[in-house]
């Protein structure tokens, strides 16, 4: 099992469940993974970090916050890094074999205002932001 510490609170990983802040949750039943990662700056220097890191699933979410005001900014990504890595390592493989085969099977795909379908990638379903060559023949993953 992995554990890091965040803010007093430990981040429990296991090829099975994850757990924060008295919350847990099956790694089967996590559909996405929400990343927030902005800077704040001040009359010219860095004085705000935020990254945080939401899984959901099954109607649940867990919110691991590691932001910090004035923090080390290596410091700050480097928990960050020792948070979101070892999940996405847990996770990562799934949401991307389930976005696969959603395309594979001509289903679309959304990632905030992003729509991806078989043939494209779309920005608020208009704008065509890229393309894929030739109508690419997806097949279903096995």
């Amino acid at each position: 099992m992995y554990r890091v510490d965040v803010k007093g609170n430990t981040v429990a990983l296991s090829e099975q469940l994850i757990s924060y802040g008295g919350n847990t949750l099956s790694i089967e039943l996590i559909e996405a993974i929400h990343v927030i990662r902005s800077d704040t700056y001040f009359y010219g220097g860095w004085v705000n970090g935020t990254r945080v890191i939401e899984v959901r699933g099954d109607g649940q979410s867990i919110q691991i916050d590691c932001s910090r005001a004035f923090p080390n900014r290596n410091s700050l990504d480097g928990l960050f890094e020792s948070v979101f890595e070892p999940i996405w390592a847990v996770v990562g493989h799934r949401l991307i074999r389930k976005l696969l085969d959603k395309l594979a099977n001509n289903q679309e795909v959304r990632i905030g205002d992003i729509r991806i379908v078989r043939h494209g990638v779309w920005i608020d379903g208009s704008w065509r932001f890229l393309w894929w060559k030739a109508n690419p023949q997806i097949g279903t993953l096995e």
